[in-house]
């Protein structure tokens, strides 16, 4: 039998059942303080815009006549939007939001010929398009050649390991961030570790530094993502040590290579970005957002051109980085107004505005500006029905948690929209 908590315990009918309509009804007014149904519908129908409004009528007869829904998406919205533990609601948990179990063993892919010309066309092809392709595919087929050139790297003649070598640390480091863009951080810095072995021994400083930039960066993305990003810092801090490796290597690599203006832009940024959040003193914080206005003063460097065997840094990339360390720092006003610099109109960058919409909505979250702050989520929630990223989808729903522990915020109705409209995304075949 159900156990309900003491003030719960009055909806329990003779027969043993739960007066549904009524615990409902008592949610809608006393927990969540609607002493009007219209709230609810409204909330509701802005969640689902595409089926048939649900009215105060509609909702009036589920809670005086216990017509709660019986199929579960709608039934499940209810408890969410009104905030209703799901056992009270005659619901199950459902398992939390994660990211599906996939690797691929290296040891089931088969060996196939390797034409250097095509594996380096191809390479600089998934840099630029990887998210335009089924990603499942792209991601065998990069295995693939992985494995490879790793079996012609053993085998084959001296000649050819020189080229092999190369090509294999450079399609690591690609498949390390295309793990690491889908959320897979742990994945991400074994292949990366790899990469940084192979370029150690093999003294390819370029591209050291861009391993251990892209490792710091899945370091700092499973920092992103706790529910206490203040409590537990070891991500933080690693990924800080990752990012000092990453310049340290890239200001090597320019005695004998060009300076690869993306590479240094991209590293100094991370890096003040992350000592923004570690800022302990004024003066952590001044020198973190100096840190960061170094990459902002090599983008506009006359020789800064696009790598494209790397991530499309421009100057949107640095006005981002340096809204979340205003973010980081509290300076909410700060933020919104860096945030202006970012324009949000290429199509090829719509991942990277998704990240814009989560740093406006903590942005806004800092000036106590709910409403707007709910907006800007509610924005990333729409490009998440199309996008799959396991590490947005997180950030949003650690704002929505804040915000629904907050008393001050817990029983507003946009909240509450953004709720429904998160579970639509976490559990998507709900609906």
């Amino acid at each position: 039998m159900l156990k309900l908590s003491n003030e719960t315990k009055q909806f329990m009918l003779d027969d043993g059942t739960v007066d549904y309509g009524s615990l409902m009804r008592y949610w809608r007014k006393h927990v969540m303080q609607w002493k009007s149904a219209q709230i609810l519908a409204d909330v509701y129908n802005e969640i689902l815009i595409d089926e048939e409004p649900l009215t105060v009528r509609a909702i009036q007869r589920m809670e005086q006549h216990n017509r709660v829904p019986m199929d579960e998406k709608r039934r499940r919205l209810l408890a969410t939007i009104l905030n209703i533990p799901p056992a009270y609601f005659g619901l199950t948990h459902l398992t939390p939001y994660s990211l599906p179990i996939s690797e691929i063993s290296l040891s089931t892919l088969l060996n196939a010929p390797i034409d250097i010309n095509e594996y380096t066309a191809r390479l600089q092809d998934l840099w630029i398009h990887w998210t335009d392709y089924v990603v499942a595919d792209v991601l065998v087929d990069v295995l693939t050649r992985i494995h490879s050139l790793q079996e012609t790297l053993i085998y084959g003649t001296s000649r050819q390991r020189n080229f092999i070598a190369l090509l294999l640390c450079q399609y690591l480091i690609l498949y390390g961030n295309m793990r690491r863009d889908q959320g897979y951080s742990d994945s991400a810095i074994t292949f990366l570790d790899k990469a940084i072995k192979l370029a150690n021994e093999r003294e390819y400083q370029e591209l050291g530094a861009k391993a251990f930039y892209l490792k710091g960066y899945a370091h700092f993305d499973k920092w992103g993502i706790q529910d206490d990003k203040l409590k537990d810092r070891k991500q933080l801090q690693l990924a800080t040590n990752s990012f000092q490796s990453a310049l340290m290597l890239a200001r090597k690599s320019q005695k004998k290579e060009a300076f690869n203006g993306p590479l240094n832009s991209a590293i100094v940024a991370e890096l003040g970005l992350v000592g923004a959040y570690s800022a302990q003193s004024e003066k952590d914080k001044t020198k973190a957002l100096n840190t960061i206005d170094e990459a902002s003063t090599i983008i506009q460097q006359p020789n800064f051109h696009r790598d494209k065997q790397f991530m499309y840094i421009n100057d949107e990339w640095y006005h981002i980085d340096k809204a979340e360390a205003y973010v980081a720092l509290q300076w909410g006003y700060e933020a919104i107004h860096q945030l202006d610099n970012v324009e949000r109109s290429n199509p090829q960058t719509r991942r990277r505005y998704v990240y814009t919409d989560i740093v406006e909505a903590d942005a806004y979250l800092t000036k106590g500006q709910i409403e707007m702050s709910v907006a800007s989520a509610e924005n990333a929630l729409d490009f998440l029905e199309d996008i799959q990223s396991f590490l947005f989808v997180t950030r949003v729903s650690n704002i929505y948690n804040t915000l629904r522990q907050d008393k001050t915020y817990a029983t507003s109705p946009d909240v509450a929209r953004l709720g429904g409209k998160l579970l639509k995304v976490q559990h998507a075949y709900l609906f």
